[in-house]
């Protein structure tokens, strides 16, 4: 559903910028934030481009600045990218903080269709942080949904009708919460494991992930970073600056260009000092639903230091 809905920003939000350059800078954006709110700023951007390539600094300020239960999707998702990117405490604490309001909602679910298993993203981010000042929360955390897994377990229906209901579309609420109780205790059990706490040895996440049964089993994976490598490519004119640098009729960079039909197609350019991320996709046509980000680093008047470091296809 996320990913729909991130397709959906690019088309809408970028879709009139046909066979148009528009150029960024960090101040620009810092000023939008200063004058319009997080949001306004964060838009800009995201999701289409990661900008703690040109300014990390900038990029946690922002994160920090986030409410990750925010209604507007958009928050929530720029937190969790630099949360699980940059190391920081207080992107740690604000994730712990989202994590203990969902254990808040222990009241009386038994019967509720809005009950959910946690999102995975906010433990890959205790993860990629790997700060053991969490597992205190994480054992407290997984202690609740425990106990609430074990109470639902009491008002489940007789062995005879869970029976015939498995080959219906929905479990009984009841039994679907049950599950997703037993998933949230399996995520911070994966995490306290991760942590090398005692009883949480490698045999016990195996039972309690078997416990979840069906589709719902999984392993979290603790996000990585990569190294960026850079092609060098000869352009055909001179160039004081990066801004001056015409990048839809370079040359030198089609080959990165999946797509000949510029009629529909889209610019954007974000430049800090001698470094530029130019995202470039269309909207319809040949290449409709495509897109790529490009990092270039001006190293002399004729030459680029590039390197692919983002896409999507839909």
């Amino acid at each position: 559903m996320k990913a729909v809905f991130i397709v959906f920003l690019i088309a809408t939000s970028l879709s009139c910028m046909a066979q148009k350059q528009s150029h960024y800078s960090i101040d620009e954006i810092r000023s939008i934030a200063k004058k319009y709110g997080t949001d306004s700023a964060i838009k800009v951007f995201f999701p289409v481009i990661d900008i703690s390539f040109l300014d990390t600094a900038f990029s946690l300020d922002l994160a920090k600045q986030c409410d990750p239960m925010y209604p507007n999707h958009i928050q929530e998702e720029y937190f969790s990218l630099i949360a699980r990117k940059i190391k920081d405490t207080s992107l740690v604490s604000k994730t712990v903080a989202v994590i203990n309001s969902y254990n808040g909602r222990l009241k009386t679910y038994a019967w509720s269709q809005d009950f959910n298993s946690l999102p995975d993203k906010l433990f890959e981010i205790i993860l990629f942080q790997d700060d053991s000042s969490v597992v205190s929360s994480m054992h407290n955390g997984y202690s609740e949904w425990q106990r609430a897994a074990d109470s639902l377990r009491n008002f489940f229906p007789s062995s005879f009708k869970r029976f015939f209901q498995r080959f219906s579309n929905h479990q009984p609420p009841v039994v679907e919460n049950y599950r997703a109780c037993k998933m949230n205790a399996y995520l911070f059990a994966f995490t306290l494991n991760h942590f090398k706490v005692e009883s949480f040895t490698d045999e016990t996440i195996r039972k309690l992930n078997n416990e979840v049964g069906g589709n719902d089993q999984q392993i979290l994976v603790k996000p990585r970073t990569y190294p960026v490598s850079y092609d060098t490519i000869q352009l055909t004119g001179n160039y004081p600056s990066l801004s001056k640098i015409n990048f839809q009729e370079e040359p030198s960079l089609a080959k990165y260009k999946f797509y000949a039909d510029n009629n529909y197609c889209w610019q954007k350019i974000f430049i800090q000092n001698e470094t530029a991320l130019y995202a470039f996709g269309c909207s319809m046509g040949r290449g409709a639903g495509m897109g790529e980000v490009i990092m270039a680093k001006l190293i002399s008047p004729d030459k680029l230091q590039i390197s692919v470091i983002g896409g999507w296809i839909n």
